[in-house]
C-alpha cells in the first residue's frame, strides 16, 4: 500500500524510512480518520500536499514508529488524546510524543510516565545508569495572542478586498508600537483604507496612533512569476506582547517546577517570577 501518496517530498532520508513513518501514521490514527473531511488540526494537515506539511507529518510518524516498541499502552493513550476535541489537550499530547521521541537515542533510553501521573512525563536513563526525570510543557497561544491573530486576519482580508481589482501584487507590513486597544484596531482599518486608496505600486508608509503601515509591490523570487490574473500578497503583522504574557509564562513554569519537585528527592531551586 502506498502510504505517502502524491505529496511534495523535501525529505533527505531513504524511501524505506519515509514509508515507515507514514505507515505508522496510518496504523496509529487509522486511514479512514486521517482522510476524513474533518476540522481536526491533524486532518487538515493530512489534506495538505506541500513540503512543510510532508515534513511535519513525517516527524510525527517517525516519532510514533520509534516509541511503539517502548510503550504501546502509553502511545495508544496519547494518540487517543490527540484525536480528541480539546485543542489544548491535542497540542499537549502531540508535544509529549515528539518530545519523548527526541530524548530517545543510542546513549539513553526513555520510560514514559504512567497514565495520569502528576508532576512529570518521562524518565531518561543513560548507559551509565544516570537518570533524569523530565516534565514536558507546551505553551499554547494566549487569549491575547489569538485575538491579535484574528484581527490581523481581518486586516489582511481588507487589504486584499480593496486592492484585488487595482494591482497584481502587494506586500503589507503592519507594525504596532504598543499592544493595541479596541480603538487602535479601528484606526488600523481606517488607515488601511486610506493607504489602499493611494496605492498604485509605489511604496506607501502611513503612521497613525500606535501603527506603522507599509504597502509595497511584491517582487517574484528568482525565476518565479506572479499571476497576472489574481492578486498575490504577502502580509506581516507584528504586535508587542500583552503586559501579562511574561508573568503568565513564568507562572506556568513555576507551577510545573513545583509539581516536578514533589517527584524527586532533595531540594529544587524553583523559578521565581520577577515583579
Amino acid at each position: 500500500m502506498d502510504y505517502f501518496g502524491n505529496r511534495q517530498n523535501p525529505l533527505s532520508g531513504s524511501d524505506e524510512e519515509r514509508d515507515a513513518a507514514f505507515r505508522a501514521l496510518h496504523e496509529h490514527f487509522q486511514s479512514d480518520w486521517l482522510q476524513a473531511r474533518g476540522d481536526h488540526l491533524l486532518q487538515r494537515l493530512w489534506r495538505r500536499r506541500d513540503a512543510l506539511a510532508t515534513f511535519e507529518l513525517y516527524t510525527l510518524g517517525y516519532s510514533l514508529a520509534r516509541l511503539d516498541p517502548i510503550d504501546k499502552s502509553w502511545l495508544k493513550h496519547q494518540v487517543k488524546i490527540v484525536k480528541g476535541r480539546d485543542e489544548n489537550n491535542t497540542n499537549g499530547a502531540l508535544f509529549e510524543i515528539l518530545g519523548v521521541s527526541s530524548l530517545l537515542n543510542g546513549n539513553q533510553s526513555v520510560v514514559p510516565a504512567k497514565q495520569n501521573q502528576k508532576g512529570y512525563d518521562v524518565d531518561v536513563v543513560d548507559t551509565d545508569n544516570h537518570s533524569w526525570r523530565i516534565s514536558l510543557k507546551t505553551y499554547s497561544p494566549s487569549i491575547h495572542e489569538r485575538g491579535v491573530q484574528k484581527r490581523m486576519k481581518i486586516a489582511r482580508e481588507k487589504v486584499r478586498s480593496l486592492l484585488a481589482q487595482k494591482v497584481h501584487s502587494v506586500r503589507t507590513i503592519v507594525l504596532a508600537t504598543a499592544f493595541p486597544t479596541e480603538a487602535d484596531w479601528q484606526v488600523l482599518l481606517t488607515t488601511i483604507a486610506d493607504a489602499c486608496s493611494q496605492f498604485r505600486g509605489q511604496a506607501i508608509v502611513l503612521e497613525r496612533g500606535c501603527w506603522v503601515l507599509t504597502l509595497a509591490t511584491m517582487k517574484p523570487m528568482g525565476e518565479q512569476s506572479l499571476s497576472p490574473y489574481h492578486l498575490s500578497d504577502h502580509f506581516i503583522g507584528t504586535v508587542p506582547f500583552h503586559s501579562n504574557e511574561h508573568l503568565n509564562i513564568l507562572s506556568k513554569l513555576q507551577e510545573a517546577a513545583s509539581k516536578l519537585a514533589t517527584n524527586k528527592r532533595g531540594r529544587s531551586k524553583l523559578l521565581q517570577p520577577r515583579r
